[in-house]
């Protein structure tokens, strides 16, 4: 696809990561592919790791620090008797148990699962992107050097035992942002007293996106492109042309003048069946004071809302409650409550608008 083409494209790609490249390698691949030049990934999956990778695209590159506050569901599977520098198979072997490894039956593995659910404190391993003073922990390590890290809180919000053959097992995991799989498995496989390493990692959601909306790099193209408006799980009101600009000026305005998608939209926001709904969005209660907590999903697993967010740490005290779409469905704005039962635009949205800077007027452009 032409560069030129690319540019018209805005929204998320779902991209099924394949094994032994990295996420920054994955968005360089779809930039050329599909001839975008502003693309950016929604969380790192390591290198051995495969699965869910949303990718954002032209304007929807605005929405990536709210989706990286999602939760993330992943199935692992782990090598009892063994530890490593990195956690993982990819690393320096530092010590061997198989004895201690052949001594671990499953009752013992399904009796350690249950300290390790809910909200639990982990240590980011020394091979990871976080960085301490300007330089990512991974290149210390790579370096020789380690260093103290602090204990990071996550959720756990489920984890289960899918198989066990020795000395292998295979879990499912439910988690928050920011859980390292590799440190729960070797917290794991210290509980057993054996050691653990992880052998293998996919991911089979991120948020809303499951492996079912999912496709090779391959197989991307321009229908593969989830548009701005439907990525959020977020009330929706529709803005008439005349207040467009005032939205794109950031100004307040009056909810009265705005109109929900629908007459009778149900009283609440559907719960995700595992299937993405492309209509989430256009399928909550809109009232302007409403604030959405992180609707339950399948397992445990939750997409995040604004309370969610901002606990995450990701965001600020200004996430957004509600998102401004113009009457034929491109997002416009997203937005919270403003003074005087006012609506505030926080973060504004251009694409696919004609802007005639010689006046007030604005329209959709016809361009394909």
């Amino acid at each position: 696809m032409s560069r030129r083409a690319g540019r018209d494209l805005h929204g998320v790609v779902v991209v099924d990561k394949p094994a032994g490249v990295t996420s920054a390698q994955v968005v360089t691949a779809v930039r050329k592919r599909l001839g975008c030049s502003r693309v950016g990934h929604t969380g790192t999956l390591d290198p051995m790791a495969t699965g869910v990778l949303p990718i954002c695209l032209g304007e929807a590159t605005k929405l990536a620090s709210y989706l990286l506050a999602d939760d993330k569901a992943y199935e692992a599977e782990l090598e009892l008797g063994l530890e490593t520098d990195t956690l993982d198979l990819d690393g320096e072997v530092l010590a061997r148990a198989p004895d201690a490894a052949a001594a671990v039956t499953e009752a013992a593995i399904r009796a350690a699962l249950p300290r390790f659910v809910g909200v639990i404190q982990q240590v980011p391993p020394m091979y990871s992107a976080i960085r301490l003073d300007g330089r990512r922990l991974h290149q210390l390590a790579r370096a020789g050097v380690e260093v103290e890290r602090e204990p990071r809180t996550v959720t756990i919000h489920r984890l289960d035992l899918l198989a066990f053959e020795p000395p292998r097992i295979r879990l499912a995991v439910a988690c928050s942002k920011g859980t390292y799989v590799r440190s729960l498995v070797a917290d794991l496989g210290t509980a057993l007293g054996c050691g653990a390493a992880l052998s293998a990692l996919r991911r089979t959601q991120s948020g809303l996106f499951t492996l079912a909306t999912a496709a090779p790099l391959t197989d991307l193209h321009r229908a593969s492109v989830i548009e701005p408006a439907r990525i959020l799980s977020l009330p929706t009101l529709v803005v008439p042309a005349a207040l467009h600009r005032a939205v794109l000026d950031g100004r307040l305005i009056n909810p009265t003048s705005c109109t929900p998608p629908s007459e009778n939209p149900p009283s609440t926001a559907p719960v995700c069946d595992g299937k993405l709904n492309h209509g989430l969005a256009y399928e909550c209660v809109i009232k302007y004071e409403y604030t959405p907590s992180m609707a339950p999903r399948e397992g445990g697993l939750r997409a995040a809302g604004a309370d969610d967010a901002e606990e995450a740490g990701t965001l600020s005290g200004d996430a957004p409650t509600l998102q401004l779409v113009t009457p034929d469905g491109a997002l416009l704005a997203l937005a919270r409550p403003g003074p005087d039962a006012t609506i505030r635009p926080l973060r504004v949205f251009t694409y696919g608008l004609t802007i005639d800077r010689s006046s007030a007027n604005l329209a959709r452009s016809n361009n394909p």
